[in-house]
């Protein structure tokens, strides 16, 4: 917050993008068409909070990472603007881009810059560079070759654009919701669907359907079963694309920054729409699998959502065709009474296919400190079948090349059925990331089936998160992670040192290196949220320092 936050870094790129934004294709300008040709309304606003935060913004930087180097120039900056009295330092800037109507090449841009006094500041400048030609009170044509720009005072913001007239896109409302938007935000940016007029917008499908309809070709040695699926899934990315572009009213993204940064993007979609249902339908009531926790991890994934038809009729056909590959290749290797608990194995996962809901996590769990267990857990229908079935089969393994070791029932208590299998030698990257002796661990529990690999304490990692109690989860997907025990993995197997060494300049320990991501749906739309704690804050400042 403008007085109270600790300043960021955020703001001074988004002044410097808008910057460029501005120069950007400046020598198109006298190829652009008439005003009329262009849309009523823009396809993207930003707003960057004002010169005087960000000077802020890269002080504080300085002091976090040791690098100076961007708040000193900044400064030099600064002792150049005030040789053009009027500028204001503490409202936000703003920058629009709008799109021509046929032609998505020729975009036109503008920037709005606060004032205090505008006569003064283009007076002041006009002194220093007489190249700015007054067309009437309060508007001036600035006459660069091959480049002139256009100036409109409105509203104690000077706007500077490519063409004369693109300042009427500004309303008194659009200038009002740069401070709304930048009061607790750094930027703000918003996308919207109603900057795209209905040539481009076809011109875009267009080109989208040629793509996929290229990846419908059948490829060379493509089984025709292998090419259905193929087909079936690329008609699926045609749909969703189609769905989100089409139902899509507006994309909009703040950045927040104190000691940590906060991100927060929002699709807002159609109402009443095909889309709107689908996304008011993916969160589920309550959470089924196992394994959530407070404890930090090194990643974890969850997610929880009710799975759309069209994904489901998917899922099944392609278990259709593995249990049809599994019945041909496989079952003439089996007794005559193992062949009916296999099957069941594909009963209980068609239907949890049927009812629709995919709820599971993944996550690696760091043991010994610089050895990993990756586990995942995933919730199903049918648990006592795929028991059984695994139970069957599992045996089978031994008579594999590349099975060295099955053992069956590592664990069989009430929570959960494990059974571990060994292969031959594994990879050097499987060894440094699990230690030398990993296994393969599957097994099911209550409504849930748990795969993982590791070594010998895997069994008591998994029986402890499928003990736990589940509990709602608010987001459809949510992730956490950590970096120092990536850091300390790296340097113990000295992999990546020069890269593990940088990092370790704004992670020196196991603090403050955690990023969390949450993902939610409803009707209106999407809604993400990125929370990364004040180390990457220096690592981008450190990262500045070391580039060209």
């Amino acid at each position: 917050m403008v007085g109270t936050s600790k300043p960021s870094f955020f703001s001074y790129l988004g002044i410097w993008t808008l910057l460029l934004i501005l120069q950007c294709d400046l020598s198109r300008s006298s190829a652009l068409g008439a005003d009329s040709a262009y849309m009523d309304q823009p396809l993207a606003i930003v707003a960057v909070s004002g010169l005087e935060r960000v000077e802020k913004d890269l002080i504080h930087l300085g002091e976090v990472s040791g690098n100076k180097k961007p708040a000193q120039q900044f400064q030099l900056l600064q002792k150049k603007l005030q040789q053009f009295p009027g500028i204001d330092r503490q409202r936000p800037v703003g920058g629009m881009l709008v799109l021509h109507r046929e032609k998505l090449e020729l975009p036109t841009f503008l920037v709005m810059l606060p004032v205090t006094d505008g006569e003064k500041f283009v007076t002041a400048f006009k002194k220093k560079i007489p190249v700015v030609q007054t067309i009437k009170k309060g508007n001036w044509k600035i006459n660069i070759p091959n480049m002139p720009l256009y100036a409109n005072l409105r509203d104690k913001y000077l706007l500077i654009a490519q063409r004369r007239n693109t300042h009427q896109h500004v309303t008194s409302e659009m200038l009002k919701s740069l401070e709304t938007q930048t009061r607790q935000n750094d930027v703000s940016i918003s996308l919207l669907q109603a900057g795209i007029s209905a040539p481009l917008r076809d011109r875009i499908v267009e080109g989208f359907q040629i793509e996929l309809n290229k990846e419908l070709e059948q490829k060379p040695n493509e089984k025709d079963e292998e090419y259905a699926l193929r087909k079936e899934l690329i008609e699926l990315i045609r749909l969703t694309g189609l769905q989100l572009f089409t139902k899509m009213e507006k994309i909009s993204a703040t950045l927040q920054i104190e000691s940590d940064i906060q991100l927060n993007a929002e699709l807002k979609v159609v109402q009443e729409s095909d889309l709107s249902d689908v996304l008011a339908s993916l969160p589920l009531a309550e959470k089924r699998v196992p394994g959530v926790t407070t404890e930090s991890r090194p990643v974890r994934i969850q997610f929880s959502l009710n799975v759309p038809q069209p994904f489901q009729l998917f899922a099944l056909n392609i278990l259709k065709q593995v249990r049809e590959d599994v019945r041909r290749d496989l079952s003439p290797h089996l007794a005559e009474a193992d062949r009916m608990p296999v099957r069941g194995a594909f009963d209980a996962i068609q239907q949890s296919i049927d009812d629709g809901k995919l709820d599971g996590l993944i996550e690696f769990q760091e043991i010994e400190e610089t050895r990993m267990v990756l586990i995942g857990g995933l919730r199903i229908l049918g648990d006592s079948l795929m028991a059984t079935s695994l139970e069957t089969i599992l045996p089978y393994a031994r008579d594999s090349k590349d099975i060295t070791e099955v053992e069956m029932n590592v664990i069989n208590n009430e929570h959960l059925k494990l059974h571990r299998l060994k292969g031959k030698e594994p990879r050097d990257e499987d060894r440094r990331l699990y230690g030398d002796e990993l296994s393969l661990f599957v097994g099911t529990g209550a409504n849930s089936l748990w795969l993982s690999v590791g070594g010998e304490k895997t069994p008591e990692l998994i029986s402890n998160l499928s003990s736990h109690e589940t509990k709602p989860v608010e987001s459809i997907v949510q992730i956490d992670f950590s970096l120092d025990p990536w850091l300390r993995l790296g340097e113990k197997h000295q992999q990546d040192l020069e890269k593990v060494k940088r990092f370790r300049q704004a992670f020196p320990d196991d603090q403050n290196d955690q990023v969390h991501i949450n993902i939610k749906s409803s009707a209106s739309g999407l809604n993400a949220t990125l929370h990364a704690e004040s180390g990457y804050l220096k690592l981008l400042g450190i990262a500045m320092e070391k580039s060209p």
